[in-house]
């Protein structure tokens, strides 16, 4: 389907917005915070009748506003469509095609199919087994829009069932037992007929993964790396968490084995290191690109070795912006008159980055440029409970175990770009 225009009205943050979109690839261009993602959730909300973003319906419709509406035109096949929603805060979405109500709202899935790249995809590695069943069955109703119908089935008899035990109280009576055994029927059914559908697309999936799979390994062959490469999946954390499980790690101990959050994926990345043997964990996160020939062997220089009378047990490196500065890449903010945050910040990277000597204890690190010695990363991790500056956190705690942390200002110079939609 061919998009060519695009109505808001009190959607997110427009009161109104009309949009034209020309033939071909369009690039939705401007400042942070402006809206450029909320264009893209309407769309993908009339492809889907959700967010993306897991938002409910109420987050989406304008602060003071009881509704919202989302208008698409465009042609599909030589037909010209008109897509239309209304989204109301407190009673029933509608929605039209071609100025025809549609009976229930959830006829119009299949109208429009989009596809949505996001920084939040990495929820199906990183987060829990939901996410992904979530992925699935929003899958399933994008290839197939009759499967909505049996994911709606599921969600109505788990309403149903759940409401009988809580006006019950606690209390199984006999009427509550007979009810329930009628409803655990029903959630068998449907939960059967939705875990099939799965299965189906799964193996319809199978081949593509595969495919994307040997793609990844002959990109790691073709770069003919120094060195021995490892994948390291989901798969292979839930058949460690087995193991760990069977040589008599606790619930406890388990739950902390997550690549949910930053915390938990850094820690992963010191329990391969200790897995492997390794005397140094290298962090670098996947939006950064170094360019250092001898990048390895300089962030190895100064580890493990004494200097100005302490032990090197970690070194962090830092970020360049688009301009080739360590400065944040920030536009003014009217917020910044009231609080220089980073004013404070790029006076700190001055002193500490933009000075000698080479090597200089550091209050602040970045966790996807930092080295690790085996004695620090078998000794602290990172504190699962802190969800963002777990890099700074990790320095505290390393100093408070006795550990010396270091900043080298010409070995982790890297470029960090962020992916946007």
């Amino acid at each position: 389907m061919h998009l060519s225009r695009l109505w808001l009205t009190d959607f997110r943050g427009y009161r109104d917005a009309d949009v034209t979109f020309a033939p071909g690839l369009t690039a939705v261009v401007g400042p942070n915070g402006h809206g450029k993602t909320n264009l893209l959730e309407a769309l993908g909300y009339l492809a889907t009748l959700g967010s993306f973003r897991g938002a409910p319906t109420d987050a989406l419709i304008r602060v003071g506003a009881d509704r919202a509406i989302i208008r698409a035109e465009g042609e599909r096949e030589g037909r010209s469509l008109l897509l239309e929603a209304e989204l109301s805060a407190n009673g029933r979405s509608r929605a039209q095609i071609n100025r025809q109500p549609l009976r229930r709202t959830r006829d119009l899935l299949g109208a429009l199919r989009v596809t949505v790249f996001a920084p939040d995809d990495l929820t199906l590695v990183k987060g829990s087994p939901g996410d992904r069943r979530r992925y699935l069955d929003d899958t399933l109703v994008a290839v197939h829009p009759r499967n909505d119908q049996i994911r709606a089935d599921l969600d109505r008899v788990l309403r149903q069932r759940a409401a009988l035990l809580k006006g019950s109280g606690g209390r199984l009576n006999p009427e509550v037992e007979l009810t329930l055994d009628v409803f655990d029927a029903k959630l068998a059914e449907a939960g059967e007929r939705l875990a099939s559908a799965r299965r189906e697309l799964v193996a319809e999936l199978e081949p593509v993964l595969a495919a994307a799979y040997e793609q990844v390994l002959r990109i790691v062959v073709r770069a003919q790396l120094n060195a021995e490469t490892y994948l390291f999946t989901a798969g292979d954390l839930r058949e460690i968490t087995e193991i760990l499980r069977k040589a008599g790690l606790n619930d406890r101990g388990v739950q902390l084995l997550s690549m949910f959050g930053y915390s938990n994926v850094r820690n992963i990345c010191l329990l391969a290191a200790s897995t492997l043997t390794a005397d140094a964990a290298l962090l670098i996160d996947d939006d950064e690109v170094f360019e250092l020939p001898d990048f390895v062997p300089r962030s190895l220089e100064f580890l493990g070795r004494r200097v100005y009378g302490d032990i090197v047990h970690g070194v962090a490196g830092y970020y360049l912006n688009s301009k080739g500065q360590y400065y944040d890449d920030v536009s003014p903010e009217p917020w910044m008159t009231y609080w220089d945050r980073f004013g404070c910040k790029a006076r700190a990277f001055d002193q500490i980055i933009g000075s000698g000597p080479r090597l200089k204890r550091t209050p602040f690190a970045f966790g996807g440029a930092m080295i690790l010695h085996r004695e620090l990363f078998e000794c602290v991790p990172f504190d699962p409970l802190v969800t963002r500056g777990e890099d700074v956190d990790y320095l505290i705690n390393s100093r408070i175990f006795g550990f010396s942390f270091f900043l080298d200002n010409t070995t982790f110079p890297s470029t960090s770009f962020t992916p946007t939609t």
